[in-house]
């Protein structure tokens, strides 16, 4: 049975623990697109921080896709949107509500992969290591302080499962 379409996490699934993809498995998927199989990288991470491995496999062009942001961001390697659910600014203002009530670190990322978060007692590693792997910094700004239209793909509450 040959297959058409190979769907693959990134984290604990494809990466190692050293966040890197094995000398295996990238033969393996190699030769899996060279028997026109399509691989297509799915991940909770931004768009910005899966190009890397996706361009290590071989996965470029029109014609190949990655899923981000837990799935709100289908795009082909081109960077043409396919589609992408997003969450609006008002949201964005009742979730800044929530964390500043609990005092949780928090960060939400926009359609570019940007790292927002309102505040500095709100920074913490994992916000941090976002801002980071998606190379594009840290904003900190209030959402009344963004446009009307601002909209999110994904917040992130960060903290102990106590917390």
């Amino acid at each position: 049975m040959r297959y058409k379409l190979i769907t693959i996490d990134m984290d604990d699934t494809l990466l190692t623990t050293a966040k890197e993809i094995s000398e295996k498995n990238k033969n393996m998927i190699q030769r899996a697109m060279a028997n026109g199989t399509k691989i297509v990288l799915c991940s909770g991470r931004p768009h910005k921080a899966m190009y890397d491995y996706a361009h290590s496999l071989g996965i470029d062009g029109d014609d190949n896709y990655m899923i981000t942001n837990g799935g709100a961001i289908i795009e082909n390697m081109s960077g043409e949107i396919v589609y992408q659910k997003t969450l609006s600014n008002d949201f964005y203002c009742e979730f800044v509500k929530f964390v500043k009530e609990h005092v949780l670190p928090y960060c939400v990322l926009d359609i570019q992969g940007n790292t927002y978060t309102s505040g500095f007692e709100f920074i913490d590693e994992y916000t941090i290591a976002m801002a980071y792997e998606n190379s594009r910094g840290l904003c900190i700004k209030e959402p009344e302080d963004l446009p009307a239209d601002f909209e999110i793909t994904k917040a992130v509450i960060n903290g102990s499962e106590q917390r």
